[in-house]
């Protein structure tokens, strides 16, 4: 028997819950999907390049996370490292469009292992998904 692990929030505050689905996990990183429902049909969340996957977790020299702003933002975030010392970290802010994430901005910083920036990239807090629930 097969344990579906899925969650509804309201990512872009809308009235309207869009359900996070568990779709895969590996040895350190966990994959979500996004599917939004506008009342009649529930479609997965895509980005122009193809489908919006949520990614959490990592190891020492990776780590993937996401978060929703009380604004009705997505923000994806990814460290990155060499050595583990010193990590480059990137958030990419979305918005949803209907059934489709649009960028908003892009930012990086680098930052050392220590940095609670760098921390927060392997964080997910979306409503009840992630610490935040």
């Amino acid at each position: 028997r097969m344990q579906v692990e899925a969650d509804a929030v309201d990512v872009d505050r809308d009235g309207r819950s869009e359900v996070v689905l568990l779709v895969g996990h590996g040895a350190s990183t966990a994959s979500y999907a996004l599917f939004r429902y506008d009342g009649r049909i529930l479609a997965r969340v895509d980005r122009a390049s193809g489908p919006l996957v949520l990614l959490a977790g990592g190891t020492v020299t990776h780590g993937d996370g996401f978060s929703c702003t009380t604004n009705g933002r997505l923000v994806l975030r990814q460290a990155t490292s060499n050595q583990g010392k010193v990590f480059h970290v990137v958030s990419t802010v979305l918005r949803l469009a209907g059934a489709r994430a649009v960028v908003v901005s892009r930012s990086g910083y680098d930052g050392r292992q220590d940095d609670p920036r760098v921390h927060r990239a392997y964080a997910v807090d979306c409503g009840s998904v992630g610490e935040g629930g």
